[in-house]
């Protein structure tokens, strides 16, 4: 496992003596600023090659208070001109072999609002940003299972489909609402709707409350442990490491 730290941590320390000190601190990797006008590239991949470390990706730069770099502006010229502006960002975590972009949906330092209530500054951030994609997932076993998400786009239900098909079946889960299992050929399909759940008890909250509880005083074991937190960062990292080198990654060793 990788750890990273963020080069904001240090202010307005130049970034020799950032780099220097990420590595005498024992870090593996660093975080830079997006501040791409400001950026040099050359000088970046220089400094990660003397020190030792990898740039694990970018912070989103806001720009603040640059209206024109905030994603959650009232004016929606100027909300375009941030999406631009944040393309340019992900171009350069390309640029210096990076893994990601942490994205603010509205610029850090904004401490107010600027429309009539912080809802509707939520509001023209969540129009900034599309965030439609889909994943065909093929394991081991044959299985086959999609995942699709559409929200932003059209606002269509469902937002999240997750499918998995097996031979002649197929089950399907639609946000935390529907769950449709089709068991195989001339079998009715089974549908569950929990529409009329309370949102507390269909998201896992109250269960997840009662376990951790019972755990702290009874003494249980959780159903999610420590060691499962472990093997699920070990596993993103590995699908990170997959995709950036091209090659399957074995976790079994």
């Amino acid at each position: 496992m990788r750890f990273s730290i963020c080069s904001w941590t240090f202010g307005n320390t130049p970034l020799e003596q950032v780099f220097a000190l990420v590595s005498a601190a024992g870090y593996a990797c660093i975080d830079l600023t997006a501040t791409v006008d400001d950026f040099d590239c050359d000088r970046v991949a220089r400094l990660a090659r003397d020190f030792s470390l990898e740039v694990s990706g970018l912070t989103c730069d806001g720009g603040w208070p640059a209206e024109e770099h905030d994603l959650a502006n009232k004016n929606v010229l100027n909300r375009q001109k941030a999406v631009a502006y944040f393309k340019r960002q992900i171009e350069t975590v390309r640029t210096v072999g990076g893994d990601y972009l942490i994205v603010v949906p509205s610029a850090v330092g904004k401490s107010f609002p600027l429309g009539r209530d912080t809802a509707e500054d939520w509001n023209w951030g969540v129009e900034s940003e599309f965030d439609d994609f889909a994943i065909l997932l093929t394991f081991a076993s044959g299985t086959i299972g999609t995942f699709i998400t559409c929200a932003h786009a059209g606002w269509s239900y469902p937002f999240q489909r997750l499918e998995a098909y097996g031979k002649y079946s197929t089950i399907a889960v639609e946000d935390m609402e529907k769950v449709i299992y089709a068991p195989g050929l001339k079998q009715a399909a089974e549908v569950q709707d929990f529409k009329q759940v309370p949102f507390e008890e269909k998201w896992g909250y109250v269960e997840e409350d009662r376990l951790f509880i019972d755990a702290i005083v009874n003494g249980s074991t959780p159903p999610v442990t420590a060691e499962d937190g472990y093997l699920l960062s070990r596993l993103l990292d590995g699908i990170y490491e997959s995709a950036k080198a091209g090659k399957q990654m074995d976790f079994r060793r």
